[in-house]
């Protein structure tokens, strides 16, 4: 019931502004960031660089895409997009991009993932405005979307993007009978443990009010548990005995490996999972359900 009451508020502050055709946004902008930063822009944001999967996601909602990103992020911006065509700009480098490459490029904003590239704010501070983004709830999911929409002025094409997922989110809550819990699985087993997300990760938080997942990390974690990923026990996670499992395995690139989940049909333990036994083991496509994306699911 709460979800619900939570969707109906938020539709009412969406369809109003969808019932009407959006104003033009008013330039100088000035938005803050996730991390309390204010950056300032001058016109609508149109030579954008991705350095993170959300920003490619809420700009593929608004229907706008990138004009560059670093390396690391050619798959999933294949998965939005298609395949990338000559006019894309690579930076490469990842997680530490190259600067002089993203100087030459020249953004009218650099858009990042907070906790990741908040150090590299005063390199770019010559190049363009960094702003730091990291959805986690729904609710906050959506103001980023909001957010990007006035950088770009889509607004009108932001509203569309909530309303649509909200539904959406409605009709999983509605399919879901009795009290459910699901576990997201990253990843081969290693031993006696298997990386999942925990409830303070993204997908998590997103789902919790239809299928929360049951294993939390240790309060002040630090590395990735902080961002909700860690790895659990065979004996936690026969302890928590999900309902519903979301499996995905991946390679090196992070692209689907199928081979892990079958290497999984030998474990004595993982074949003792209810999730496993009633077969309702999902495979999911990584990219799109790791933390840090937005309101594809």
């Amino acid at each position: 019931m709460k979800l619900l009451i939570v969707v109906a508020a938020l539709l009412l502050l969406i369809v109003p502004v969808l019932a009407q055709e959006a104003e033009p946004v008013e330039f100088p902008l000035t938005v803050t960031d996730k991390t309390g930063t204010e950056i300032t822009l001058d016109a609508p944001a149109e030579n954008i660089l991705c350095l993170s999967i959300a920003c490619i996601d809420h700009l593929h909602q608004l229907g706008v895409e990138p004009a560059g990103i670093t390396d690391l992020l050619a798959l999933p911006y294949e998965l939005y997009f298609g395949e990338i065509d000559d006019d894309m700009t690579i930076i490469s480098g990842g997680m530490q991009p190259d600067i002089e490459q993203i100087a030459a490029m020249g953004p009218d904003i650099i858009i990042g993932q907070a906790g990741f590239f908040d150090a590299l704010r005063e390199a770019f501070g010559s190049i363009a405005p960094l702003f730091l983004i990291y959805p986690t709830t729904v609710e906050d999911t959506i103001a980023e979307v909001e957010t990007l929409g006035l950088i770009t002025d889509r607004m009108e094409e932001a509203a569309a993007a909530a309303e649509d997922f909200l539904a959406r989110h409605e009709a999983y809550h509605q399919g879901v009978s009795g009290d459910l819990t699901m576990m997201i699985v990253f990843g081969a087993a290693q031993g006696d443990n298997m990386f999942l997300e925990a409830a303070n990760g993204q997908t998590c938080l997103m789902l919790d009010e239809i299928a929360p997942c049951p294993f939390t990390v240790p309060e002040g974690a630090t590395g990735m548990a902080a961002f909700g990923y860690s790895n659990f026990t065979f004996e936690a996670i026969l302890a928590a005995d999900p309902d519903v499992v979301f499996f995905s395995g991946y390679n090196e690139d992070r692209s689907l490996n199928e081979a892990a989940i079958e290497a999984l049909e030998a474990n004595e333990l993982w074949q003792e999972l209810t999730a496993v036994q009633s077969e309702r083991v999902y495979l999911i496509e990584p990219w799109v359900w790791r933390g840090g994306r937005g309101l594809t699911l």
